[in-house]
């Protein structure tokens, strides 16, 4: 297990956590959350849900990004970035359930059904 958390560790630094605001949800979300996933199976719990919860901002982040621009590119924008944060979500929410981390499961559902209930103000 020991190789395993330096490996993991190694990762995390030198792959980028987190991409600039507007660039949108990427692989390497998907990648952390795989990260979080490995983390979760070393026992490093905090760690996993560091990256988890960093994901969630950074989606939330997104999100309102998203939201904040004009009537004509929010609705472009708002609509790829919350197909793509809708599929992150779903990943996090598998993850999360998987090692029994209710509260990030929960707040990654409670974003879920909140982002997706603002989906007709940009029809």
């Amino acid at each position: 297990l020991d190789s395993c958390r330096k490996v993991l560790d190694r990762c995390v630094t030198e792959i980028p956590i987190l991409p600039p605001l507007n660039s949108q949800i990427s692989d390497i979300d998907f990648a952390d959350v795989k990260i979080a996933d490995l983390y979760y199976n070393c026992g490093e719990i905090l760690k996993a849900n560091r990256l988890m919860m960093s994901q969630l901002n950074h989606i939330d982040d997104e999100l309102n990004f998203a939201k904040s621009q004009g009537n004509a590119r929010a609705r472009s924008l708002f609509a790829d970035v919350l197909r793509e944060a809708d599929s992150l979500l779903d990943e996090i929410i598998k993850v999360s359930k998987q090692h029994g981390q209710t509260g990030i499961e929960q707040k990654a559902s409670l974003m879920q059904l909140q982002e997706n209930a603002h989906l007709p103000e940009f029809e």
